[in-house]
């Protein structure tokens, strides 16, 4: 679950095989936890720091699990109002990502 501040962004995800991702600078580069398949969560409108320039995103940039259907979460992307979030799945699993509001949230549902 990310929760937010500011308003709701756009949201987008797609699965990949791939453990690839372009970050901004262009340069491809690789995700720090493997999986069978990775979620990307793009969120549009959305930062990591406030107007201050202070980091907003309290939680570490790669955080590992061990969970079956989860391996990891990692945020790939943070430049000019893009946010970008990658979760490496196990086998076999399904998702939902949907929005609540009151307070504002996108919730990754990950079914086992």
């Amino acid at each position: 679950m990310f929760d937010l501040s500011g308003g709701q962004p756009r949201i987008g995800s797609a699965e990949r095989d791939s453990r690839l991702y372009d970050p901004p600078s262009g340069e491809t580069k690789e995700l720090a936890v493997s999986g069978k398949s990775y979620l990307h969560v793009n969120l549009s409108g959305a930062d990591t720091f406030d107007t201050a320039g202070t980091r907003i995103y309290a939680s570490p940039i790669v955080q590992p699990l061990s969970l079956p259907s989860i391996k990891g979460v990692q945020l790939t992307q943070h430049f000019e109002g893009h946010v970008e979030f990658v979760l490496s799945l196990g086998e076999h699993t399904r998702y939902n990502v949907f929005t609540l509001t009151t307070p504002g949230r996108i919730v990754v549902d990950v079914y086992h």
